[in-house]
């Protein structure tokens, strides 16, 4: 069996891993809430600042040791992880490392260029094995602002080179800010913040004001027009193969100047996808070569190669 597949034949996963940031205060941890039956993962020690009528289930983390722990025992009562600091999360890591690998660390405590690459894979792997438990996994971030002279640059605030390492893992970072004084996140880069908007959501969406008793689902609802993205456009590709599936068929059927000018007629009236209609003149243009047949712009039809030109 081929290791090579079709567009098609990938296997869809279901869950979804995300980053929300920015500046404290701006309801990042309720946003994270609002996933699918949460489960937060308390790195920074700062739920109680969290609405009551919004708490979920916690997990008080003092160490990376806890979340270790946290994995062996039995989630199925919840869909989503949240990790509310990543960049707590990377520190328990780091300091879990050292303790482990104390070779690893350099001599003013900071770790080596290895030890950066076991912590780079360490996390990597968590956030595997969290979505091959079938969980979706959502990092809160603080903002942190660089400048270059005059510009300003508005980054997730997670340890040194692990934020861009973390970027690679993810389906979606979104930004959230507060834009003509209401709550906005914008998964589209731009040159003023990261973002990643692998499902084509709109630039920027306003947050619902979630207060008093009213359950806040929006990132439920985020997740899931993500997956809907991804089903339909592996549904798409599904029906793009059979198409070309159909023209070639098509096309093998041209033995002569009428066949491939019915093929041509025919080829008009499909509904192509992507780029069908090109590969098919292709192929139809290389089949008719091989049949000494050329194409007559003005005339629109094929004709014999040694033809006179109208």
């Amino acid at each position: 069996m081929s290791l090579i597949k079709k567009p098609h034949e990938l296997q869809i996963t279901e869950t979804v891993r995300a980053l929300i940031y920015g500046q404290p205060g701006i309801g990042k941890t309720t946003l994270g809430l609002s996933a699918p039956s949460p489960l937060i993962i308390d790195t920074d020690r700062g739920i109680h600042r969290t609405a009551a009528e919004h708490l979920k289930d916690t997990v008080p983390v003092s160490c990376w040791q806890d979340i270790i722990d946290l994995l062996k025992e039995d989630l199925s009562e919840y869909k989503t992880l949240v990790i509310d600091t990543a960049g707590k999360a990377i520190d328990f890591l780091t300091i879990h490392i050292c303790k482990e690998q104390p070779r690893l660390m350099q001599t003013d405590g900071t770790l080596s260029l290895k030890g950066y690459g076991v912590r780079k894979q360490a996390f990597s792997n968590f956030i595997t094995h969290v979505t091959s438990l079938g969980k979706n996994i959502i990092f809160i971030a603080h903002e942190r602002e660089e400048k270059d002279g005059d510009n300003r640059y508005i980054r997730p605030e997670i340890g040194g080179s692990s934020g861009n390492d973390l970027m690679k893992d993810l389906d979606l970072v979104g930004y959230v800010e507060s834009f003509n004084n209401k709550r906005t996140i914008s998964f589209n880069a731009t040159d003023k913040f990261y973002g990643k908007n692998t499902a084509k959501l709109p630039p920027r969406i306003e947050i619902p004001d979630y207060t008093g008793n009213s359950e806040p689902v929006f990132m439920q609802e985020i997740l899931n027009l993500y997956v809907e993205f991804i089903m339909d456009k592996q549904k798409l590709s599904l029906e793009y193969n059979a198409l070309l599936d159909v023209i070639e068929e098509n096309i093998d059927g041209v033995v002569d100047m009428e066949t491939a000018n019915e093929v041509a007629e025919k080829l008009k009236t499909m509904q192509h996808i992507w780029d069908s209609k090109l590969r098919a003149a292709y192929k139809l243009n290389t089949k008719a070569a091989e049949l000494n047949l050329r194409w007559n712009k003005a005339l629109n039809t094929y004709e014999p190669i040694n033809s006179s030109k109208k």
